[in-house]
């Protein structure tokens, strides 16, 4: 929280002084150079009771992350629902978190049905951008990785967009 709090401060150019955790800043500390839009945006990560709490105080977001195991939807639900609870606690509105998740796609789920149902999944509990690891080996197996990725991202988008319509 303190670092947080650290890193705001120091983005205005003139921090006050004080304490922040464990560190003190003396009067007259300039920080350059600025953030162009005065701030940057945090994005709080993980899944635990104390990173959705930090995500909903003091986050500009919020970073979930999902095990190697999978995370199956009803459990996203449960932490997208536990995170807007503690933005309500702290009277946030929580529209105003943006929802990120990372995840790591085994090459076999690449382009199937079941990859694009999965994201639409999270996306229907307010994820709205994705991080997604996957591995390299080679530049033409890159290629096809990052081909079928496209083809899920298309797929979901079209869901996406008629189902807005």
């Amino acid at each position: 929280d303190a670092a947080i709090a650290l890193l705001r401060a120091c983005w205005t150019g003139a921090p006050p002084p004080g304490e922040y955790g464990a560190v003190r800043l003396p009067e007259g500390v300039h920080c350059r150079p600025t953030p162009v839009n005065d701030t940057v945006p945090i994005l709080v990560g993980g899944n635990s009771p104390a990173a959705l709490r930090r995500a909903a105080h003091l986050g500009d977001g919020w970073l979930g992350a999902v095990p190697l195991s999978g995370l199956p939807v009803p459990e996203l639900g449960d932490l997208v629902a536990r995170l807007r609870r503690e933005c309500v606690r702290v009277d946030r509105d929580p529209a105003t978190l943006d929802l990120s998740l990372r995840l790591a796609v085994p090459s076999r789920a690449l382009g199937t049905p079941g990859l694009r149902d999965l994201f639409l999944g999270y996306a229907a509990h307010g994820v709205t951008r994705f991080t997604i690891d996957l591995s390299w080996r080679d530049l033409d197996t890159a290629r096809r990785r990052l081909d079928a990725l496209s083809r899920t991202t298309e797929e979901v988008r079209a869901s996406l967009t008629v189902g807005a319509s």
